[in-house]
């Protein structure tokens, strides 16, 4: 397999997969830990409410494998200090209800009280625990630390072209070719270039 992009969805991705007993290859165009993707930086907005059930259980999924993450690594990855969301938290509160995930309604002048923010008049908001901070550096670097010897790393290797047969997909780079049994693509900005541009099937 050919995991193409080494941010946080590609490594998981490839560790995911070596888990499975697949031999995984990755491919970075830039530099391990570059900040030109979005899996950069020491922070990174975590919370489970959305106005949407399945998002809420993706989210507590989510959660879950954070913390194993976390408890895996040693390290410190998720500040769980809660979240808190002001307007059109009614479609919000239905579906944290729905999947019986707690929550507080906090009114405004509580608002101002606890978290020194103003909100109009009358207002509310709504506060949820489980939300908080996680540091997508770190939890880059630790899902890279605990791949073993399965996945192997390509930095710096450009994807120039990517063809099929039915037998393989075929990967051109300028200094080396990839054969695999499937491609997956997690290059986050540059999917439309990738996908739309370089992608060509031969698959018949």
């Amino acid at each position: 397999m050919v995991v193409v992009g080494a941010g946080i969805m590609g490594l998981s991705t490839a560790k995911a997969l070596s888990e499975l007993g697949q031999r995984v290859i990755v491919v970075e165009r830039f530099e391990l830990d570059h900040d030109r993707g979005s899996s950069h930086g020491n922070a990174r907005g975590f919370k489970l409410t959305y106005p949407d059930p399945e998002f809420v259980r993706l989210a507590q999924t989510s959660l879950a494998r954070w913390l194993h993450l976390e408890a895996a690594s040693g390290r410190p990855l998720l500040d769980l200090c809660g979240s808190l969301d002001i307007g059109a938290i009614d479609g919000r509160r239905a579906a944290l209800e729905k999947c019986e995930v707690g929550y507080e309604i906090v009114s405004g002048d509580e608002i101002q009280q606890r978290f020194h923010i103003a909100i109009d008049p009358g207002s509310s908001g709504l506060f949820q625990a489980s939300g908080g901070v996680l540091n997508a550096d770190l939890a880059r670097k630790s899902t890279r630390d605990l791949l073993d010897d399965s996945v192997q790393l390509a930095t710096r290797t450009l994807v120039k072209r990517i063809t099929c047969d039915r037998d393989a997909v075929h990967i051109q780079t300028p200094n080396a070719a990839f054969r695999a049994r499937a491609v997956v693509l997690t290059v986050g900005a540059w999917l439309n270039s990738v996908a739309r541009l370089q992608v060509r099937s031969d698959c018949g």
